[in-house]
């Protein structure tokens, strides 16, 4: 549940944020601009870190198990979530939830958005690969 940012030129420690997850941090991924740290966790939770300041911006809830992973859209402004309960489409702007996509019969292991942010790739224990079309 501990989130730790390191220094990658220096090996230092930069912050620890404990506490950070009430259980097992999964995933974690910068925004493209690099001002937002995200964490996914086995607590249901999804989290929004300030960088700069280690301070928490917003909580995503909505997934009813855990949040295996997570990945960003190239235009920083959305974020899928996997997990046993599908797909989730989030708005990092306002929080929301967006939608959900339903397509594995069991829990989805990998996310990916194309370069251009257009389509969506999910990969899962089902032993299938989606491919889905964004609007």
């Amino acid at each position: 549940g501990v989130v730790k940012l390191w220094d990658l030129s220096t090996g230092k420690l930069i912050r620890t944020v404990p506490g950070a997850h009430a259980n097992t941090v999964t995933k974690l991924v910068f925004t493209p601009d690099g001002t937002t740290l995200i964490s996914a966790s086995r607590d249901r939770t999804i989290k929004l870190w300030n960088v700069s300041s280690g301070e928490l911006v917003r909580t995503l809830t909505g997934h009813n198990n855990w949040v295996n992973t997570i990945a960003i859209n190239p235009n920083g402004q959305t974020l899928a979530s996997g997990g046993r309960d599908g797909i989730k489409l989030w708005n990092l702007t306002t929080g929301e939830l967006i939608t959900t996509l339903y397509g594995h019969s069991d829990w989805v292991s990998a996310i990916a958005f194309s370069p251009d942010g257009t389509k969506l790739a999910t990969g899962g224990f089902d032993r299938r690969i989606n491919l889905w079309q964004l609007q």
